[in-house]
Protein backbone atom coordinates (compact mmCIF):
# COMPACT_ATOMS: atom_id res chain seq x y z
CA UNK A 1 0.00 0.00 0.00
CA UNK A 2 1.26 3.38 -0.79
CA UNK A 3 0.89 6.40 0.56
CA UNK A 4 -2.25 7.39 -1.57
CA UNK A 5 -3.86 4.16 -1.24
CA UNK A 6 -3.30 4.81 2.69
CA UNK A 7 -4.81 8.22 2.68
CA UNK A 8 -7.77 6.97 0.40
CA UNK A 9 -8.35 3.85 2.85
CA UNK A 10 -8.12 6.00 6.02
CA UNK A 11 -10.65 8.12 4.35
CA UNK A 12 -13.46 5.41 3.54
CA UNK A 13 -13.21 4.39 7.53
CA UNK A 14 -13.89 7.59 8.56
CA UNK A 15 -17.17 9.29 8.55
CA UNK A 16 -17.17 12.67 6.34
CA UNK A 17 -13.35 13.27 6.63
CA UNK A 18 -12.19 13.62 2.83
CA UNK A 19 -8.85 12.48 2.00
CA UNK A 20 -6.98 16.22 2.29
CA UNK A 21 -8.00 16.42 5.87
CA UNK A 22 -6.50 12.35 6.13
CA UNK A 23 -3.30 13.63 4.66
CA UNK A 24 -2.72 17.12 6.42
CA UNK A 25 -3.38 14.61 9.54
CA UNK A 26 -0.94 12.19 8.37
CA UNK A 27 1.36 15.23 7.67
CA UNK A 28 1.15 16.49 11.20
CA UNK A 29 1.58 12.93 12.91
CA UNK A 30 4.25 11.99 11.38
CA UNK A 31 6.06 15.41 11.81
CA UNK A 32 5.54 14.95 15.13
CA UNK A 33 6.86 11.71 15.69
CA UNK A 34 9.93 13.22 13.68
CA UNK A 35 10.49 15.97 16.32
CA UNK A 36 10.17 13.94 19.40
CA UNK A 37 12.76 11.29 17.93
CA UNK A 38 15.20 14.14 17.34
CA UNK A 39 14.79 14.88 20.95
CA UNK A 40 15.80 11.56 21.75
CA UNK A 41 11.69 10.60 23.14
CA UNK A 42 9.51 8.15 22.82
CA UNK A 43 6.61 7.68 21.35
CA UNK A 44 4.70 5.10 22.22
CA UNK A 45 1.26 4.35 19.71
CA UNK A 46 -1.29 2.19 21.94
CA UNK A 47 -1.77 -0.99 19.84
CA UNK A 48 1.10 -0.21 17.25
CA UNK A 49 4.01 0.11 18.74
CA UNK A 50 6.67 2.39 19.58
CA UNK A 51 8.97 4.69 18.32
CA UNK A 52 12.31 5.34 19.64
CA UNK A 53 15.73 6.02 18.83
CA UNK A 54 19.11 3.95 19.83
CA UNK A 55 22.84 4.94 20.15
CA UNK A 56 25.05 2.95 17.66
CA UNK A 57 28.82 2.97 18.66
CA UNK A 58 31.60 4.01 16.20
CA UNK A 59 32.73 1.29 14.04
CA UNK A 60 34.67 0.46 10.56
CA UNK A 61 32.85 -0.35 7.71
CA UNK A 62 33.96 -1.59 4.52
CA UNK A 63 33.08 0.46 1.27
CA UNK A 64 30.98 -1.37 -1.07
CA UNK A 65 32.73 -0.21 -4.62
CA UNK A 66 36.22 -0.60 -3.04
CA UNK A 67 36.22 -3.21 0.03
CA UNK A 68 38.53 -0.71 1.65
CA UNK A 69 37.51 -0.06 5.49
CA UNK A 70 35.60 2.85 6.01
CA UNK A 71 35.17 4.48 9.53
CA UNK A 72 31.47 4.98 10.63
CA UNK A 73 31.14 7.36 13.20
CA UNK A 74 28.55 7.17 16.16
CA UNK A 75 24.92 7.94 15.59
CA UNK A 76 21.63 8.19 17.14
CA UNK A 77 19.08 5.56 14.52
CA UNK A 78 15.54 5.35 14.68
CA UNK A 79 13.61 2.33 15.66
CA UNK A 80 10.01 1.19 15.93
CA UNK A 81 9.22 -1.74 17.87
CA UNK A 82 5.99 -3.70 16.97
CA UNK A 83 3.37 -3.45 20.13
CA UNK A 84 2.29 -7.83 21.13
CA UNK A 85 -1.08 -6.60 19.71
CA UNK A 86 -0.04 -6.48 16.73
CA UNK A 87 1.96 -9.10 16.37
CA UNK A 88 -0.87 -11.29 17.58
CA UNK A 89 -3.27 -9.74 14.89
CA UNK A 90 -0.86 -10.02 11.88
CA UNK A 91 -0.55 -13.96 13.08
CA UNK A 92 -4.15 -14.53 14.12
CA UNK A 93 -6.00 -12.26 11.42
CA UNK A 94 -9.81 -10.71 12.28
CA UNK A 95 -11.65 -8.57 10.11
CA UNK A 96 -12.69 -4.84 10.79
CA UNK A 97 -15.34 -4.66 8.52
Amino acid sequence: MNKKEYIAATAEKTDGISKATVEEVLKAFTETITEGLIKGERIPIVGLGAFETADVEERIGKNPKTGQPVNIPAHRKPKFKISKTLKELVRNPISFS
